[in-house]
């Protein structure tokens, strides 16, 4: 008994499904991006205020891509000095930063994404956003968690966009206040 649902290729019958999947690989192969999936231990912030204040300047500063991932780097107990900019015009002092968020568009990054699960270590979620960090173990506890990190990268393509960027000054051990944005 022949199978109805079938096509004919080369004198042959065959399943309609096959010829799909067929179509779909040879479809897969001739674009030049791929797929990239990986598994991230998850992390909580220790002090949930702290968490919630960093929360706030996320929904804030980066509410407008809700999808694009952050970086955090927490600074040393004494912060860094920010660059003396202010909408492109030196400032008179140098603030000092303890936190630095910035946005992490796969496609700026180019082929380096490749190997991101090399240099990322951990990731935690604010705002819907995942964020990429190193973990710092005087505000983030491991929650024992997993993230599947998933994202697709075309070969081909160069985000033109900008990293945008944050930075922030804790104040009284949990409130955090924007030292300077760039965005």
């Amino acid at each position: 008994m022949e199978n109805k649902s079938g096509i004919n290729i080369a004198g042959k019958t065959r399943d309609f499904r096959w010829v799909l999947l067929s179509l779909l690989a040879m479809f897969m192969t001739a674009c030049s991006g791929h797929h990239i999936s990986f598994k991230l231990d998850e992390y909580d912030f220790i002090d949930q205020e702290l968490k919630k204040n960093i929360k706030s300047i996320v929904v804030v500063e980066f509410g407008k891509e809700p999808d694009v991932p952050l970086d955090i780097y927490f600074k040393d107990p004494n912060g860094v000095s920010v660059p003396p900019y202010v909408d492109g015009k030196m400032k008179p002092v140098e603030a000092q930063c303890d936190i630095r968020i910035l946005t992490h568009h796969h496609e700026y990054y180019g082929q380096t994404e490749d190997s991101l699960q090399n240099q990322i270590k951990a990731c935690c979620v604010l705002a819907g956003h995942i964020c990429y960090i190193y973990p710092d173990d005087r505000y983030l506890e491991k929650t024992g968690r997993q993230r599947k990190i998933s994202f697709s990268h075309d070969d081909n393509v160069v985000c033109d966009c900008l990293e945008d960027e944050v930075w922030l000054n804790m104040v009284n051990h949990n409130e955090v206040q924007i030292v300077q944005s760039f965005r």
